[in-house]
């Protein structure tokens, strides 16, 4: 997750970066550590917005959002992350989304890639 963030970083170049993440579900006992300290990596790396996925990701986005990050959702679900992105993010910006498998955020990346044609997205998005 660290370095898709760095990644995200260098893609941007000057554009609004979010970060929409799942959970890490493959981390046994480190779980809640990695999350929380996810939250802080998330805090510092330049994200306006960042939308959790539900699981231990809203630890991650409950951590970021003590250190500062101001836009930060915590969906209770991948579905649900997939509305508030349609709902937030807006044309231009610089998108990431990861998470486990397991999670399923290949939805996310469906409905953003359907703006065009989705209702829920239109007028979010023209603003």
């Amino acid at each position: 997750m660290r370095a898709a963030l760095a990644t995200l970083a260098e893609i941007a170049r000057g554009r609004r970066m979010v970060a929409i993440l799942g959970e890490m579900k493959e981390l046994g006992a480190l779980a809640e550590k990695e999350h929380d300290d996810l939250g802080d990596v998330l805090a510092s790396s330049g994200v306006a917005l960042g939308i959790g996925c539900g699981g231990l990701a809203t630890r991650t986005i409950e951590r970021a959002r003590a250190k500062g990050l101001i836009e930060a959702i915590a969906a209770s679900s991948t579905d649900e992350a997939a509305r508030e992105a349609l709902a937030r993010v807006k044309e231009g910006d610089a998108v990431l989304v990861k998470g486990s498998r397991g999670v399923a955020s290949e939805r996310i990346v469906e409905a953003l890639l359907s703006w065009p044609n989705s209702e829920e997205s239109a007028s979010p998005r023209e603003s």
